[in-house]
């Protein structure tokens, strides 16, 4: 059983060490069905501590660090910490641009990364390192202890700012404080029993770091599998009890704790922390007032239909603006996604209040909500990819979806995509289950595929055909092709 013990230490990977002469054999990280115990994390991270340092990397250096929703980033994040240096997380969702702009701006002379992630990270004036790299497995296992102190800088995270991301040091010291805030808050009152701990949010999210730090008090760390967090719902709920998992993310209501912890700070510019990240308002307006189009913009947050705060842009232009193939690809190009508002609407004027904020109580709120398309909208390009698109539109209660729109990343859930897709089935009936294809590649194009790969004698492009002229038909021609077939 893991040993759980108050340990004084002046730096994040001391406080790791000391846990791991404890609890060599227990476990530290879980992805699915592969495990990592303290001992396998810290020979891991020592390999690629060793090889770091070969590079050049030192106390006081800045490591980037762009890595996926697994067991490498917590390895990356070690052994970047154990030669001294500050780690800068580099999300590789987000726009190329912006990651290239943090880089320079953050000077990092070395990027650990995947070998996936290669084409997001442009040659230039720094080494890439990969962790899959097989020659990591040559470097010397042996510990690499460089002392640093609580003032030293620990990692730098970009966070949204009035005129694009604004780099915010993070001291060991304040990583430090906030293991010991969350234990005497809420871990000390679960002694009883081993606890476990689920990460969800995006590896560059503050909720992620909050969780990532609960092996620097023994406990294990189960990162949640891609397709467990795309699906969520049942699945998420079955995969949490399935895994024993006591505790997961850090909610909205915890941003209290980070702030007393030292990890968030509160920002003098207007703005909001949403989906786990601190979005200055501002920085959104200025992206769209550079559209020559738009002559003011402001942003704010609202409810959509079900009840949930999302963002919402409101666009002053003399001119009608086309906000899908417009502005949407300006957005895009620029911001995270997190960044991206769920509705544009254009507006003849903004009143704004005293202190320069829109007067939201004068703007009417948006009567469709529209969601992020990371790749850009591809229109259909077959009668299966219509039908299937605007079925797919229909049960997300929204206007249109790309054949290369995730359906989750849409708005959608397990008990959504189950009954789009039975629908779908009883028109294209197929031998294989279209459900399955679909929770693996959750998008128009890989389920039109599906139901044309997979229809046997039926022409699913003539059935499609059939569809679409019955959609297009008003109620009226409806009803009276119904009675003509009922009377035949």
């Amino acid at each position: 059983m893991t040993t759980h013990t108050i340990i004084e230490a002046n730096s994040i990977h001391e406080l790791l060490e000391a846990q791991i002469s404890l609890n060599p054999d227990e476990p530290a990280l879980k992805f699915d069905q592969v495990g990592m115990t303290f001992q396998q994390l810290n020979v891991r991270s020592n390999r690629l501590a060793h090889r770091l340092i070969r590079e050049g990397v030192q106390t006081g250096s800045y490591v980037g660090l762009m890595a996926g929703h697994s067991p490498d980033t917590i390895v990356g994040i070690i052994g970047i910490l154990k030669t001294g240096a500050a780690f800068v997380l580099l999300n590789p969702e987000d726009p190329h641009c912006r990651n290239q702009w943090i880089m320079s701006n953050a000077a990092l002379s070395v990027v650990v990364t995947e070998s996936r992630f290669l084409p997001e990270l442009s040659e230039g004036q720094y080494v890439r390192l990969c962790l899959d790299d097989e020659d990591l497995a040559t470097e010397s296992s042996d510990s690499v202890a460089i002392h640093v102190g609580k003032a030293d800088p620990a990692y730098m995270t970009y966070v949204s700012g009035p005129s694009g991301p604004v780099g915010k040091v993070i001291e060991h010291g304040a990583v430090l404080n906030f293991v010991h805030k969350l234990n005497e808050s809420i871990y000390d009152q679960c002694k009883e029993a081993p606890i476990a701990v689920g990460l969800s949010s995006s590896m560059s999210s503050v909720g992620a770091m909050a969780q990532i730090v609960q092996i620097l008090s023994g406990r294990c760390l189960h990162i949640i599998p891609d397709f467990v967090r795309r699906e969520g719902g049942q699945e998420l709920a079955s995969y949490l009890a399935n895994n024993e998992i006591n505790i997961l993310d850090t909610t909205q209501a915890d941003v209290a704790l980070l702030l007393a912890g030292g990890l968030v700070e509160k920002m003098p510019s207007p703005g909001i922390y949403l989906y786990d990240y601190w979005i200055d308002f501002t920085e959104i307006e200025a992206v769209l007032v550079a559209i020559p189009e738009i002559i003011d913009a402001s942003v704010g947050v609202r409810k959509d239909d079900s009840g949930v705060l999302r963002l919402v842009a409101y666009i002053e232009s003399e001119l009608a603006v086309d906000v899908e193939q417009r502005i949407y690809i300006v957005l895009r190009e620029q911001l995270p996604q997190y960044m991206m508002p769920s509705a544009i609407m254009q507006v003849s004027s903004i009143l704004r209040l005293p202190d320069g904020r829109p007067d939201l109580t004068s703007l009417a709120a948006p009567d469709n909500w529209t969601y992020f398309y990371r790749d850009g909208f591809a229109a259909p390009r077959n009668a299966v990819e219509q039908v299937v698109s605007q079925m797919c539109a229909q049960a997300l209660e929204i206007t249109t979806v790309g054949i290369h729109d995730n359906f989750f990343q849409l708005g959608g859930h397990s008990i959504m995509a189950t009954q789009f897709v039975a629908s779908l089935q009883d028109l294209f009936p197929t031998d294989e289950s279209l459900l399955s294809i679909f929770f693996q590649n959750p998008t128009v194009a890989a389920l039109s595929y599906a139901i044309l790969a997979c229809t046997g004698d039926t022409d699913p492009q003539k059935i499609a055909e059939v569809i679409m002229q019955v959609m297009e038909m008003s109620e009226d021609e409806t009803d009276a092709l119904l009675n003509s077939q009922h009377l035949a």
